[in-house]
């Protein structure tokens, strides 16, 4: 926004506001528009000013003078387009090599830029995970992606206790805590719907589970009441204390049901959404993983948690699987090979967000917790991935080996 002041009449302003969307000019770009219009603008005030005084002598002269020495009447009106400033990347030679980004001091003692936490839960304790989910009536998603809030939380929070001693900041660390005491949500940026359901039923019927090797989902935000969050941890002179462990319903009984409220509400995405997301992915694909993409993102940007599901219950890799055909090994019904184990994961380098895929084969669960060490501290990454580890052990401890039956499996 701009203030003019008149020179020649106390007390009188003029305001004038310029809106323009970020892409299509920064600072600097938007401020040479501004000049220009406010040289024009001191063109018309003066040939104006100069008409008026000229009244006084001859009007007829003064109305031949003012149309001779309007600003626009001398502008070379048709020759806009051609007139127009060339983009950037026409003003811009295509020249010279990307510099690389130096990873964060901490994390140069693990080697390559992408980091790995695999969490696989033994045959026993994915049934417990399962029969708690079964007790709760609450999905896998829910259950682990409440566990996986509160390791981010607790990481945030024991990160930036770091910093402000590594600064010496009280004041930080004092702006730490109240804003704990103070914030609304904290933010998961980006969970998977899976959007198959829309697919048209003519495809769905002709490639079955596969419908699309393409990506199928659309990746929305989802805002946790921090109020549920307080009640599963503590944090105080820098320390997080996990309350929930000595007060269980804190997270059974507020914070899984904050949880699935959310996923439930994240999950009612139109098939339109799918397709403006496309367009934007579209758009948006030459530059990511370029120096200038690293400013699109507040780093890190938190956790993406994906639970993949059951292979089997999803009628994959059955015929391989050993617990899929466990009556059939030894008869001569017996496949050819078995597959005891399996793994996924996605291209970790230089993402700021700690990506996380959970799925189910042969009777044991896996988290896989992936990384870049750009950003991520070395501290960090043994934080959450601890957090982490220590959730889904509380979890299993908490319930009655007693109660489990090998047929108990969650829902993802």
């Amino acid at each position: 926004m701009l203030v003019c002041k008149s020179t020649a009449l106390a007390n009188e302003f003029a305001f004038y506001s310029f809106c323009a969307p970020h892409w299509s000019g920064d600072a600097r770009a938007t401020f040479s528009v501004c000049d220009a219009f406010l040289k024009l603008l001191t063109k018309e005030v003066q040939v104006r000013s100069f008409d008026h005084s000229l009244l006084v002598y001859s009007r007829h002269r003064a109305q031949a003078l003012n149309k001779a020495n309007l600003p626009q009447t001398s502008l070379p009106w048709g020759e806009e387009v051609i007139r127009l400033t060339p983009s950037s990347t026409v003003l811009m030679p295509d020249a010279g090599k990307e510099v690389a980004l130096n990873p964060d001091p901490s994390t140069k003692s693990l080697t390559g830029d992408s980091l790995l936490e695999k969490i696989i839960l033994s045959p026993a304790e994915t049934q417990a995970i399962s029969l708690a989910c079964k007790k709760t009536r609450c999905s896998l998603t829910v259950l682990l992606n409440s566990v996986l809030l509160l390791a981010d939380v607790e990481k945030t929070l024991r990160t930036l206790h770091t910093e402000s001693l590594i600064q010496n900041s009280p004041s930080l660390s004092t702006l730490i805590e109240e804003n704990w005491l103070k914030s609304e949500v904290f933010c998961i940026p980006a969970n998977p719907v899976d959007m198959r359901a829309f697919i048209w039923p003519r495809d769905q019927v002709a490639h079955g589970q596969c419908t699309s090797g393409g990506i199928v989902n659309l990746m929305v935000p989802s805002y946790h009441s921090m109020n549920a969050i307080r009640k599963c941890l503590s944090f105080k002179d820098g320390k997080v204390h996990r309350t929930w462990y000595d007060n269980p319903t804190a997270f059974w009984d507020e914070l899984l049901p904050d949880t699935g409220r959310l996923l439930k509400a994240v999950a009612k995405q139109p098939p339109s959404a799918y397709h403006l997301s496309a367009s934007l992915a579209e758009q948006m694909a030459p530059v990511v993983g370029s120096t200038g993409s690293e400013s699109l993102y507040v780093k890190p940007i938190g956790i993406i948690p994906s639970s993949i599901g059951s292979m089997e219950r999803l009628g994959l890799y059955s015929d391989f699987s050993p617990l899929a055909q466990k009556d059939k090994i030894g008869t001569n019904a017996e496949p050819p090979f078995l597959m005891p184990e399996m793994s996924v994961g996605v291209r970790s380098h230089n993402t700021p967000a700690i990506v996380i895929s959970i799925w189910e084969y042969n009777g044991s669960m896996v988290v896989n917790v992936q990384a870049s060490k750009r950003h991520q501290t070395a501290e960090s990454w043994k934080i959450f991935g601890q957090a982490v580890r220590d959730g889904i052990k509380q979890i299993v401890e908490g319930v009655p080996s007693r109660g489990r039956k090998e047929d108990t499996r969650a829902v993802l």
